[in-house]
């Protein structure tokens, strides 16, 4: 007992010692929440070491992906990766369509509303169909398998190149293309085939072609680049292609717009026109004066728009090259329709020598301030190889 009072004593005299008041520092809130937290989670990896049956470590279902199956003997046999789905304001799936034309052309992009749902797995597009190909369906320009570097195309022929070998399509937002092939369809052919691009921006046919139908008017986009105010022909051209037609029924109502170097979106019909009744040449009338043909495409509508500085894709053969004056004259149009012709200067860098007339060339152009055409590149239209040659472009 005396030693219990000594020892009460002690505690008395240091108590003595010490200053009033005392603090004692108390955990706030957040520091109390992350001591239990992290007391919890000691408590689940000691748990967790100790439990029976888990030999392949901790298990987190609030991250990590359930198991497609468990095979025997609780072997992994596969597992499943969540789908992400599509993010906000993304094209859901839809096509996007970018027009190959040049300078002040227009680009068309579509795209489906933004959806929080998955997005749905795009339906790739059959090269080799299930059945037999519809009737009067070409072999196109490879196998029916396509190419892994190969992009599907659906339009409608628009025209024929003039050496046969290529021929020329829009699509349906009026973009046109030119894709080399073993063998053409017929305009107004709706064809579905597979393309690959090739490095002058022209294409060519991958896959078995199908003919899916016919179509009588289709819509194109492009430049102007050929005009006659007396015949009424416009040429619209765009990569590869020229395509020569008769704007007799719109040319009065065009405008001031309607010029070289003008964007142009029209819509077009593929039926040709009725000859018209054979009348004796007027008396007195010069009977050498050839009037050159119409087109058998028409404009039924004309949207143009003009932009200081657009460039002009020509496609036409080579008619004539002057090398003193470094002028060179082309085609008019790329199915060889027309008698007209462009004439274009070329500068001292463009290499003169590698130019071969009685050749077709996909050639660019660019108006100058006094309205004549200027020659900045060029590339072979004439096979699929010089197409894809850079030794024999320009530009």
């Amino acid at each position: 007992m005396n030693r219990l009072r000594e020892a009460l004593s002690g505690i008395g005299t240091d108590l003595r010692g010490l200053k009033l008041p005392v603090r004692i520092a108390i955990p706030t809130h957040e520091e109390l929440a992350a001591a239990a937290l992290s007391t919890l989670a000691v408590g689940l990896a000691v748990g967790l070491a100790i439990g029976p049956g888990l030999n392949s470590g901790i298990f987190m279902p609030a991250i990590a992906a359930p198991l497609a199956g468990v095979g025997a003997a609780g072997t992994e046999t596969e597992t499943a990766i969540p789908e992400l789905g599509a993010p906000a304001g993304g094209s859901g799936g839809g096509d996007v369509t970018a027009s190959t034309g040049t300078g002040g052309g227009s680009v068309t992009q579509v795209a489906a509303a933004p959806t929080t749902a998955s997005a749905p797995t795009p339906v790739p597009l059959e090269t080799t169909p299930s059945e037999p190909p519809p009737s009067g369906s070409g072999a196109g320009g490879g196998d029916s398998s396509g190419d892994q570097d190969s992009l599907p195309l659906t339009a409608t022929v628009v025209s024929i190149s003039v050496t046969g070998k290529s021929y020329a399509v829009s699509d349906e937002y009026g973009n046109l293309f030119s894709v080399f092939a073993k063998n053409a369809p017929e305009p107004g052919d709706q064809v579905r085939t597979r393309i690959t691009p090739l490095l002058n921006g022209t294409f060519l046919e991958a896959s078995t072609r199908q003919v899916t139908g016919r179509r009588s008017e289709v819509t194109i986009r492009g430049v102007v680049s050929y005009l006659d105010a007396q015949t009424g022909i416009v040429v619209i051209s765009s990569k590869g292609v020229s395509l020569a037609l008769d704007g007799r029924e719109v040319m009065a109502n065009a405008g001031p717009d309607l010029r070289v170097a003008a964007t142009a979106e029209a819509k077009v019909s593929l039926a040709p026109v009725e000859p018209a009744p054979t009348t004796p040449p007027a008396e007195g009338s010069d009977p050498t004066v050839q009037i050159p043909p119409s087109p058998e495409a028409r404009i039924l509508e004309l949207e143009v728009n003009f932009y200081e500085g657009t460039a002009i894709e020509l496609t036409g053969k080579l008619e004539a090259l002057d090398p003193v004056t470094r002028k060179a004259r082309f085609a008019a149009d790329s199915s060889g329709v027309l008698t007209g012709t462009v004439e274009a200067t070329l500068p001292p860098e463009v290499p003169f020598g590698k130019l071969k007339v009685g050749k077709p060339y996909c050639v660019t152009l660019r108006e100058g301030a006094d309205g004549l055409l200027t020659l900045t590149g060029f590339s072979p239209a004439w096979s699929e190889k010089g197409a894809n040659d850079p030794a024999e472009s320009y530009g």
